[in-house]
């Protein structure tokens, strides 16, 4: 990775800062698009900040470091979004205590460090829920951002944007009895048009759910960022890639209303919104930002749940 493209971050793990909150504090979340400009066809971001702690780098780590094998996008208050195969890998050692995980994200006040408290893997899907906890000091104007989702299937030949964080180094050091987290790398933003559309999956073994063809590449470290269409809205996450000869990809990205009215446990800071199990159709219309979430909803079928789609354009 050339150097003008390469920034470097580092934030001190500590204890959830509104543990000593007091009557009276306040924290706002703010549903947020993003858009781009269609003539930029590949450009790294200028600063780590660009995302404003949307984006998320998904660390790991062990003995022997750190490593940064994703991304991840907020969707709702201490909830984030991500690939399943990010995290499959991990899976055994973080369950016996030989690694943990944080989720990084650099907002214009500074860094938010998110321990991730849970992970929920979402059947036949290659989605996984993040239940984050704060673990950094609260930004000064008590401000977070979420990513606004649609449930609209983006149209043949329409421009989407693929965005995640290209890693360089990671690391993790002791610092005078707490840990400090550093990153290398730059947010990557590449943009392409929808060449096919499979909203019952592509295939039986790869691609078994429903996904987007688009004719843009992506790089390693990119997989379970977040997908954008041209009014700033989250239409899914990259979960596979391909290289052509053209350099174009394709990649693939999988969409979200399959999860809408999937359980897990996850939101912050601590309330009693956020007990039991939860799923982000649930919080819609207060908590999380999704549009026109009636077009998904969850049957019962022989005493399993079925998730019912009524595609719109």
């Amino acid at each position: 990775m050339a150097d003008e493209h390469v920034e470097r971050v580092s934030g001190m793990i500590g204890v959830d800062p509104t543990l000593d909150a007091t009557e009276g504090d306040f924290l706002q979340f703010l549903a947020t698009e993003c858009k781009f400009h269609e003539e930029e066809k590949a450009v790294f971001m200028r600063g780590l900040d660009a995302f404003n702690g949307l984006l998320l780098v998904w660390q790991f780590f062990d003995s022997s470091g750190a490593h940064v094998d994703g991304s991840a996008i907020m969707v709702g208050p201490g909830i984030a979004i991500s690939a399943y195969h990010v995290l499959e890998p991990h899976l055994s050692d973080l369950k016996d205590g030989k690694k943990y995980s944080v989720a990084i994200g650099v907002a214009k006040s500074g860094i938010q460090i998110w321990t991730v408290k849970k992970a929920t893997p979402l059947p036949d899907l290659d989605l996984v829920i993040l239940g984050l906890e704060l673990s950094s000091p609260l930004p000064s104007d008590r401000s977070f951002c979420q990513a606004f989702i649609t449930t609209r299937l983006p149209k043949i030949g329409e421009c989407l944007w693929v965005c995640g964080f290209r890693s360089e180094i990671s690391e993790v050091k002791p610092n005078d009895g707490v840990h400090e987290v550093r990153a290398k790398g730059n947010f990557y933003v590449s943009s392409g048009l929808v060449t096919n559309r499979y909203p019952n999956g592509r295939d039986r073994l790869m691609l078994p759910w429903p996904v987007l063809e688009v004719d843009c590449p992506s790089l390693g470290g990119m997989s379970g960022g977040p997908v954008f269409d041209r009014h700033g809205y989250l239409v899914g996450l990259l979960c596979s890639s391909f290289s052509a000869e053209d350099g174009r990809g394709p990649s693939y990205v999988s969409l979200l209303w399959p999860a809408l009215h999937m359980e897990f446990e996850g939101g912050w800071p601590r309330s009693p919104h956020f007990d039991g199990a939860l799923t982000l159709a649930g919080l819609a219309n207060g908590i999380c930002d999704i549009d026109n979430v009636n077009v998904v909803h969850a049957i019962s079928v022989d005493g399993a749940k079925k998730v019912i789609y009524s595609p719109w354009e």
